[in-house]
Protein backbone atom coordinates (compact mmCIF):
# COMPACT_ATOMS: atom_id res chain seq x y z
CA UNK A 1 0.00 0.00 0.00
CA UNK A 2 1.52 3.40 -1.03
CA UNK A 3 2.02 6.28 1.30
CA UNK A 4 -0.35 9.00 1.16
CA UNK A 5 0.90 12.06 -0.12
CA UNK A 6 1.61 14.92 2.59
CA UNK A 7 -1.16 17.45 2.74
CA UNK A 8 -0.53 20.64 1.19
CA UNK A 9 1.13 23.75 3.70
CA UNK A 10 -2.20 25.82 5.04
CA UNK A 11 -0.51 28.98 2.84
CA UNK A 12 -0.29 27.58 0.06
CA UNK A 13 -1.12 28.77 -3.16
CA UNK A 14 -3.91 25.91 -3.92
CA UNK A 15 -5.57 26.77 -0.90
CA UNK A 16 -5.74 30.40 -1.30
CA UNK A 17 -7.51 29.47 -5.01
CA UNK A 18 -10.00 27.40 -3.47
CA UNK A 19 -11.04 30.35 -1.12
CA UNK A 20 -11.41 32.50 -3.69
CA UNK A 21 -13.72 30.71 -5.88
CA UNK A 22 -15.58 29.83 -2.54
CA UNK A 23 -16.05 33.80 -1.63
CA UNK A 24 -17.30 34.12 -5.55
CA UNK A 25 -19.34 31.33 -4.74
CA UNK A 26 -21.08 32.94 -2.14
CA UNK A 27 -21.57 36.30 -3.16
CA UNK A 28 -22.97 35.03 -6.60
CA UNK A 29 -25.34 33.39 -3.66
CA UNK A 30 -26.01 36.90 -1.79
CA UNK A 31 -24.30 35.56 0.95
CA UNK A 32 -21.77 38.17 1.43
CA UNK A 33 -20.31 37.83 5.07
CA UNK A 34 -19.69 34.30 4.37
CA UNK A 35 -18.03 35.71 1.13
CA UNK A 36 -16.09 38.14 2.89
CA UNK A 37 -14.83 35.41 5.35
CA UNK A 38 -13.74 32.99 3.11
CA UNK A 39 -11.88 36.36 0.89
CA UNK A 40 -10.01 36.92 4.30
CA UNK A 41 -8.49 33.90 4.39
CA UNK A 42 -7.60 34.05 1.44
CA UNK A 43 -6.07 37.77 2.04
CA UNK A 44 -4.66 35.72 5.06
CA UNK A 45 -2.14 34.00 2.45
CA UNK A 46 -1.22 37.18 0.38
CA UNK A 47 -3.72 35.62 -2.70
CA UNK A 48 -3.93 39.41 -5.13
CA UNK A 49 -7.30 38.24 -6.27
CA UNK A 50 -8.62 37.66 -2.93
CA UNK A 51 -7.02 40.66 -1.43
CA UNK A 52 -9.02 42.91 -4.59
CA UNK A 53 -11.81 41.30 -3.61
CA UNK A 54 -12.10 41.74 0.19
CA UNK A 55 -11.22 45.56 -0.63
CA UNK A 56 -14.74 45.55 -2.85
CA UNK A 57 -16.58 44.46 0.36
CA UNK A 58 -14.97 46.77 2.36
CA UNK A 59 -15.39 50.05 -0.04
CA UNK A 60 -19.56 48.37 -0.22
CA UNK A 61 -20.21 47.63 3.13
CA UNK A 62 -21.14 44.25 2.19
CA UNK A 63 -20.16 41.57 4.19
CA UNK A 64 -18.11 43.89 6.94
CA UNK A 65 -18.35 46.98 7.77
CA UNK A 66 -17.83 49.89 5.55
CA UNK A 67 -14.42 51.12 5.52
CA UNK A 68 -12.49 53.47 2.92
CA UNK A 69 -9.24 52.64 4.92
CA UNK A 70 -9.56 49.38 5.01
CA UNK A 71 -10.63 48.89 0.89
CA UNK A 72 -7.84 51.15 0.13
CA UNK A 73 -5.37 49.08 2.59
CA UNK A 74 -6.61 45.53 0.64
CA UNK A 75 -6.22 47.12 -2.39
CA UNK A 76 -3.24 48.45 -2.43
CA UNK A 77 -1.70 45.13 -0.98
CA UNK A 78 -3.07 43.49 -4.08
CA UNK A 79 -1.41 46.43 -6.24
CA UNK A 80 1.99 45.42 -4.34
CA UNK A 81 1.40 42.07 -5.28
CA UNK A 82 1.12 42.51 -9.00
CA UNK A 83 -3.02 42.57 -9.60
CA UNK A 84 -3.48 44.56 -12.72
CA UNK A 85 -6.64 45.00 -11.85
CA UNK A 86 -5.96 46.58 -8.33
CA UNK A 87 -3.15 48.85 -9.85
CA UNK A 88 -5.55 50.44 -11.99
CA UNK A 89 -8.14 51.02 -9.00
CA UNK A 90 -5.13 52.21 -7.11
CA UNK A 91 -4.64 54.42 -9.70
CA UNK A 92 -7.86 56.00 -9.99
CA UNK A 93 -8.23 56.28 -6.13
CA UNK A 94 -4.82 58.96 -6.56
CA UNK A 95 -6.31 60.60 -9.39
CA UNK A 96 -9.84 60.89 -7.63
CA UNK A 97 -8.09 61.08 -3.99
CA UNK A 98 -10.30 58.31 -2.43
CA UNK A 99 -8.84 57.53 0.38
CA UNK A 100 -5.39 58.76 -0.45
CA UNK A 101 -3.60 62.36 -1.04
CA UNK A 102 -4.78 62.78 -4.79
CA UNK A 103 -1.45 62.53 -6.81
CA UNK A 104 -1.61 62.62 -10.86
CA UNK A 105 2.12 61.17 -10.49
CA UNK A 106 1.11 58.39 -7.97
CA UNK A 107 -1.78 57.94 -10.71
CA UNK A 108 0.15 57.71 -13.69
CA UNK A 109 2.55 55.60 -12.04
CA UNK A 110 -0.28 52.83 -11.17
CA UNK A 111 -1.78 53.06 -14.67
CA UNK A 112 1.39 52.28 -16.27
CA UNK A 113 2.14 48.97 -14.15
CA UNK A 114 -1.60 47.75 -14.89
CA UNK A 115 -1.35 48.60 -17.96
CA UNK A 116 1.98 47.11 -18.76
CA UNK A 117 0.32 43.76 -18.11
CA UNK A 118 -1.67 44.39 -21.00
CA UNK A 119 -5.00 45.62 -18.70
CA UNK A 120 -7.16 47.43 -21.76
CA UNK A 121 -8.92 49.89 -18.80
CA UNK A 122 -5.73 50.81 -17.39
CA UNK A 123 -4.26 51.57 -21.05
CA UNK A 124 -6.88 54.01 -21.19
CA UNK A 125 -6.47 55.19 -18.56
CA UNK A 126 -2.82 55.86 -18.61
CA UNK A 127 -3.48 57.39 -21.94
CA UNK A 128 -5.84 59.77 -21.02
CA UNK A 129 -3.68 60.95 -18.40
CA UNK A 130 -0.78 61.53 -20.39
CA UNK A 131 -3.03 63.30 -22.70
CA UNK A 132 -3.44 65.66 -19.86
CA UNK A 133 -0.12 66.17 -19.15
CA UNK A 134 1.31 66.57 -22.13
CA UNK A 135 -1.68 68.67 -23.02
CA UNK A 136 0.53 71.10 -20.45
CA UNK A 137 4.04 70.60 -22.12
CA UNK A 138 5.26 67.53 -20.83
CA UNK A 139 7.52 66.79 -23.22
CA UNK A 140 7.70 63.12 -22.17
CA UNK A 141 4.30 62.17 -21.99
CA UNK A 142 4.02 63.98 -25.55
CA UNK A 143 6.45 61.28 -26.62
CA UNK A 144 4.35 58.70 -25.10
CA UNK A 145 0.95 59.91 -26.27
CA UNK A 146 2.46 59.83 -29.92
CA UNK A 147 3.50 56.46 -29.21
CA UNK A 148 -0.31 55.53 -28.30
CA UNK A 149 -1.88 56.88 -31.37
CA UNK A 150 1.30 54.98 -33.49
CA UNK A 151 0.11 51.76 -31.57
CA UNK A 152 -3.88 51.92 -30.93
CA UNK A 153 -2.88 51.43 -27.41
CA UNK A 154 -5.67 53.03 -25.09
CA UNK A 155 -6.52 55.48 -28.12
CA UNK A 156 -7.66 54.97 -31.51
CA UNK A 157 -4.81 54.51 -34.18
CA UNK A 158 -4.01 57.70 -35.58
CA UNK A 159 -0.59 58.54 -37.83
CA UNK A 160 -1.76 62.45 -37.86
CA UNK A 161 -1.71 62.78 -34.22
CA UNK A 162 1.36 60.78 -33.73
CA UNK A 163 2.96 63.27 -36.13
CA UNK A 164 1.49 65.98 -33.91
CA UNK A 165 2.85 64.76 -30.98
CA UNK A 166 6.01 63.28 -31.66
CA UNK A 167 6.81 67.25 -33.34
CA UNK A 168 5.55 68.64 -29.98
CA UNK A 169 7.63 66.85 -27.87
CA UNK A 170 10.79 66.79 -30.64
CA UNK A 171 10.40 70.68 -30.44
CA UNK A 172 11.26 70.25 -26.82
CA UNK A 173 14.47 68.75 -27.48
CA UNK A 174 13.14 64.82 -26.96
CA UNK A 175 15.87 63.18 -28.43
CA UNK A 176 13.68 59.86 -28.96
CA UNK A 177 11.18 62.05 -30.48
CA UNK A 178 13.55 63.74 -32.90
CA UNK A 179 14.59 60.37 -33.85
CA UNK A 180 11.00 59.41 -34.62
CA UNK A 181 9.71 62.38 -36.57
CA UNK A 182 12.77 62.15 -38.77
CA UNK A 183 11.84 58.77 -39.59
CA UNK A 184 8.15 59.75 -39.97
CA UNK A 185 9.06 62.49 -42.38
CA UNK A 186 11.25 59.59 -44.23
CA UNK A 187 8.61 57.93 -44.74
CA UNK A 188 5.38 60.20 -45.07
CA UNK A 189 3.40 59.04 -42.19
CA UNK A 190 0.99 61.25 -40.48
CA UNK A 191 3.12 63.99 -42.42
CA UNK A 192 3.94 65.40 -46.14
CA UNK A 193 7.08 62.96 -46.66
CA UNK A 194 10.06 65.38 -46.98
CA UNK A 195 13.52 64.51 -46.97
CA UNK A 196 15.01 67.80 -45.97
CA UNK A 197 12.78 67.85 -42.86
CA UNK A 198 13.93 63.99 -42.05
CA UNK A 199 17.54 65.22 -42.31
CA UNK A 200 16.80 68.75 -40.24
CA UNK A 201 15.31 66.00 -37.19
CA UNK A 202 18.08 63.46 -37.72
CA UNK A 203 21.06 66.10 -37.57
CA UNK A 204 19.27 67.15 -34.36
CA UNK A 205 19.20 64.14 -32.15
CA UNK A 206 23.07 63.31 -34.05
CA UNK A 207 24.08 66.95 -32.47
CA UNK A 208 22.68 65.42 -28.67
CA UNK A 209 24.56 62.27 -29.56
CA UNK A 210 21.78 59.91 -30.88
CA UNK A 211 23.73 56.88 -32.52
CA UNK A 212 21.03 55.99 -34.32
CA UNK A 213 20.42 59.15 -35.81
CA UNK A 214 24.20 59.86 -36.69
CA UNK A 215 24.04 56.48 -38.33
CA UNK A 216 21.03 57.44 -40.57
CA UNK A 217 22.33 60.96 -40.62
CA UNK A 218 25.30 58.89 -42.76
CA UNK A 219 22.84 57.15 -44.74
CA UNK A 220 21.40 60.67 -45.75
CA UNK A 221 24.48 61.76 -47.23
CA UNK A 222 25.58 58.58 -48.64
CA UNK A 223 22.49 58.26 -50.79
CA UNK A 224 21.60 62.44 -51.03
CA UNK A 225 18.32 61.88 -49.88
CA UNK A 226 17.29 65.22 -48.10
CA UNK A 227 20.74 66.59 -48.55
CA UNK A 228 23.50 67.05 -51.31
CA UNK A 229 25.30 63.44 -51.80
CA UNK A 230 28.64 64.14 -50.33
CA UNK A 231 30.22 60.15 -49.21
CA UNK A 232 33.24 62.07 -47.35
CA UNK A 233 29.97 63.81 -45.11
CA UNK A 234 28.99 60.26 -44.78
CA UNK A 235 31.87 59.09 -43.59
CA UNK A 236 31.91 61.99 -40.63
CA UNK A 237 28.77 60.78 -39.38
CA UNK A 238 29.30 57.03 -39.30
CA UNK A 239 33.20 57.26 -37.62
CA UNK A 240 30.62 59.46 -34.85
CA UNK A 241 28.45 56.23 -34.44
CA UNK A 242 31.05 53.77 -34.89
CA UNK A 243 33.33 55.74 -32.08
CA UNK A 244 29.81 55.40 -29.96
CA UNK A 245 29.52 51.79 -30.21
CA UNK A 246 26.75 51.70 -33.17
CA UNK A 247 27.94 48.29 -35.12
CA UNK A 248 26.71 49.26 -38.05
CA UNK A 249 28.44 52.14 -37.83
CA UNK A 250 31.59 50.21 -37.42
CA UNK A 251 30.79 48.15 -40.41
CA UNK A 252 30.03 50.54 -42.97
CA UNK A 253 33.31 52.59 -41.53
CA UNK A 254 35.16 49.80 -42.32
CA UNK A 255 33.40 49.43 -45.95
CA UNK A 256 34.66 52.43 -46.61
CA UNK A 257 38.20 52.26 -45.41
CA UNK A 258 38.95 49.12 -47.36
CA UNK A 259 37.20 50.70 -50.54
CA UNK A 260 38.26 54.21 -49.76
CA UNK A 261 35.16 56.09 -50.55
CA UNK A 262 33.97 58.41 -47.47
CA UNK A 263 37.50 57.30 -46.17
CA UNK A 264 41.03 57.39 -46.77
CA UNK A 265 41.95 53.66 -48.20
CA UNK A 266 43.00 51.93 -45.12
CA UNK A 267 43.09 48.03 -45.14
CA UNK A 268 44.33 47.55 -41.56
CA UNK A 269 41.95 50.65 -39.95
CA UNK A 270 39.26 48.80 -42.06
CA UNK A 271 39.87 45.63 -40.81
CA UNK A 272 40.36 47.00 -37.06
CA UNK A 273 36.55 48.41 -37.56
CA UNK A 274 35.50 45.32 -39.01
CA UNK A 275 36.77 42.99 -36.08
CA UNK A 276 34.73 45.33 -33.81
CA UNK A 277 31.42 45.09 -35.65
CA UNK A 278 32.05 41.83 -35.52
CA UNK A 279 33.00 41.95 -31.59
CA UNK A 280 29.60 43.24 -31.28
CA UNK A 281 27.54 40.20 -32.97
CA UNK A 282 27.59 41.88 -36.76
CA UNK A 283 27.15 39.25 -39.00
CA UNK A 284 27.93 41.23 -42.00
CA UNK A 285 31.65 41.87 -40.47
CA UNK A 286 31.99 38.45 -39.25
CA UNK A 287 30.96 36.77 -43.09
CA UNK A 288 34.01 39.85 -44.58
CA UNK A 289 36.29 39.16 -42.21
CA UNK A 290 36.76 35.25 -42.73
CA UNK A 291 36.41 36.14 -46.54
CA UNK A 292 39.35 38.27 -45.84
CA UNK A 293 41.05 35.72 -43.90
CA UNK A 294 40.71 33.13 -46.93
Amino acid sequence: MESAAPPKPLRSPGYSEVRYRLGIEAMIQGKDEEAAGWFQKGAECEHPASLFMLSDLYSKGRGVARSVEGATLRVRKAANLGLPEAQHLVGLKYLEGLGVEPSDREATRWFRLAAAQGHERAQESLAAQLVKLAKKGDAQAQFEVADFYATGTGVRKSDSKCAYWTEAAASQGHVLAMVRLAALYDNGVGVQESGENAVKWCRAAADEGDLEAAYKLGDFFRTGRGVSKDVWAAGRWYRQAAEKGHAEGMFTLATMYLTGKGQPKNPLEGRKWLEKAADLGNQSATIKLARLKS
